[in-house]
């Protein structure tokens, strides 16, 4: 009997399955936040929720809030692209 699968398959029937999923997507984000964004940006983000594909960052200083507001295509975009998934469909600045 021939029933092997690769363990990258395995393994995402069990994140799905066990619904880690988004919190694997979650963590990676907060991961790549930094090296995606800089250091600076990063310096004034409070916190990173992801929930059903939408991202919300919360950014302490109001000039720069305003700012990655208008940005927000382009962070999701970038954002996905490090991810090599399109896993983030709206971002949401506070």
């Amino acid at each position: 009997m021939d029933n092997e699968q690769p363990i990258g398959k395995i393994l995402k029937v069990l994140l799905n399955q066990y619904r880690l999923q988004q919190k694997l997507h979650e963590h990676s984000i907060q991961d790549i936040w930094s090296s995606v964004m800089g250091k600076t940006i990063a310096a004034y983000t409070t916190a990173l929720k992801l929930r059903q594909g939408q991202l919300t960052v919360s950014i302490s200083s109001a000039p720069l809030r305003q700012e990655l507001s208008q940005g927000r295509d382009k962070i999701r975009r970038n954002l996905n692209e490090a991810m090599g998934e399109d896993i983030i469909k709206e971002v949401i600045v506070r």
